[in-house]
């Protein structure tokens, strides 16, 4: 409620047939899915379907998710990946996604809104679950609804803390994708 408060919907269409019709990715990993829209979108629309894993504390909207049967929609784990809940169904959940590998992982504008001393666990899990490629944008400003000042952070800090993951930058891809966003973004 709040998101759609304060920003609606906030998508971005051709960056999402981007994603979708030029990366196709048939399994990703959305970390931080808020809405689902990006999910749901590349569920849909990515040629043969993409089955679309999403890992964000807050349960999303199962009665319009549960329509459609997979690949065509996104499944999701409600987890909080820094919680220091030790139960059995928390640690279960954590550890069968921590060896699950991805074709596509992306993470979009959610980095900001972690605190920064999980920055390096966040970066770790969404590298070492990266199949093929990672997608990352994180706000650098602090105009935005629950962003945490020290969480900020410029792009060549974040590249320079997916580089020491092995992480490779790749320029000319991020360029593209830049481009199908909004102009304002």
């Amino acid at each position: 409620c709040t998101h759609l408060s304060h920003y609606g919907l906030n998508i971005a269409p051709f960056f999402l047939r981007f994603l979708a019709l030029q990366l196709r990715p048939q399994k990703a990993l959305e970390f931080g899915c808020g809405l689902g829209t990006t999910a749901d979108f590349l569920a849909r629309f990515t040629p043969g379907g993409s089955r679309i894993t999403c890992v964000e504390p807050n349960a999303m909207h199962t009665e319009v998710y549960l329509r459609r049967n997979l690949p065509q929609r996104p499944t999701q784990l409600a987890l909080d990946l820094f919680s220091n809940d030790t139960s059995g169904r928390t640690q279960a959940c954590t550890s069968a996604i921590a060896h699950e590998r991805f074709d596509l992982v992306y993470s979009l504008e959610v980095a900001e809104h972690i605190p920064s001393k999980n920055h390096a666990a966040m970066v770790q899990f969404l590298a070492r679950s990266t199949r093929r490629l990672l997608v990352f944008s994180a706000s650098m400003v602090m105009t935005g609804v629950g962003h945490l000042k020290s969480s900020l952070r410029s792009p060549a800090a974040w590249r320079q803390m997916y580089e020491a993951e092995g992480m490779v930058y790749m320029p000319r891809l991020s360029a593209l994708a830049a481009n199908a966003a909004y102009p304002e973004r």
